[in-house]
C-alpha cells in the first residue's frame, strides 16, 4: 500500500480474502490511515472476520466461495472508486512476499528451508 498515490489512499482500498491477505490489508491500511473494505465468502470463520474488523476494515460477506467474493470486491472497487488489491496476482503483493523471504534469510543466514502456505482462486 506504500505504492498507492495520495488520491488512491484518500479513496481507500478493497480486496477479497478468506484470511491472511485480508487481515494484512486491514492491518496495513489502519497503520497508514487508509479505509479498507475486505470481501469474504459467507462461510469465512467468525474469528477471521472479527480479527479483520479489529484492524478497522469494513468486512462484507458475499458469495459461497472466494471466487464469488472476488467478483463482489471488484464490483465494489468500481462502484466506490476503491483501489483493488489482488491477493496473489498483483506485482506489488508478489514483491512484498519476496521481500519477506529475503528478510527471513537475512535474519537467519543458516536457514535451510522456508515453508509457506499458498492459496488463491484459479
Amino acid at each position: 500500500m506504500l505504492q498507492l498515490s495520495a488520491a488512491e489512499r484518500r479513496h481507500g482500498v478493497c480486496s477479497a480474502s478468506d484470511g491472511n491477505h485480508g487481515l494484512a490489508v486491514a492491518y496495513q491500511a489502519q497503520r497508514l490511515g487508509i479505509l479498507a473494505t475486505i470481501v469474504m465468502a459467507e462461510q469465512t470463520s467468525f474469528v477471521k472476520v472479527e480479527h479483520t474488523q479489529f484492524h478497522g476494515a469494513e468486512v462484507i460477506l458475499a458469495g459461497e466461495t472466494l471466487h464469488e467474493a472476488q467478483h463482489e470486491a471488484r464490483r465494489l472497487s468500481r462502484t466506490r472508486a476503491l483501489t483493488f488489491i489482488h491477493p496473489y496476482e498483483d506485482v506489488d503483493v508478489i514483491a512484498g512476499q519476496g521481500t519477506a523471504a529475503l528478510e527471513l534469510l537475512s535474519s537467519e543466514p543458516g536457514l535451510d528451508a522456508i515453508v509457506v502456505q499458498i492459496g488463491g482462486v484459479a
